[in-house]
């Protein structure tokens, strides 16, 4: 059995994200209404980055299973962070993403091509760590 160790830190109370590091992999667990303010996005995109390059992960996770909405302008953020993510190395994984968000995307017409999926942050703990 092997032991897990976690630690998890805000990145800001104003953005309501929470940044959670297991082995190699890094979480970032969203809130249920993301409602995030452009500068909110950018802040998020900095930090993610920034992190991925002070350590090499092997894995970043966007845990959405919260997230009630979203709007496409937030997705196409995070879809894009994804991309910048996979530039430096890491696989990247979305998870936890409901019924109905999946249905809101569709309806938008969002962009869901060439992202890796997983039920939830086990499974993609599981894909990711092979």
């Amino acid at each position: 059995m092997r032991t897990v160790q976690s630690s998890a830190q805000k990145l800001n109370e104003s953005l309501r994200l929470v940044f959670t590091e297991i082995q190699d992999t890094l979480i970032l667990t969203f809130p249920p209404s993301c409602g995030f303010l452009s500068q909110e996005l950018e802040d998020i995109k900095s930090s993610t980055l920034q992190r991925c390059a002070q350590k090499q992960y092997n894995s970043v996770i966007f845990d959405l299973s919260a997230v009630e909405l979203i709007d496409l302008s937030e997705w196409e953020a995070l879809r894009k962070l994804n991309q910048s993510i996979k530039l430096m190395g890491p696989d990247s994984w979305f998870v936890g993403l409901r019924t109905d968000l999946i249905i809101t995307l569709i309806s938008l017409d969002a962009k869901t091509q060439d992202l890796n999926y997983a039920l939830g942050v086990e499974e993609a703990l599981t894909e990711s760590l092979g």
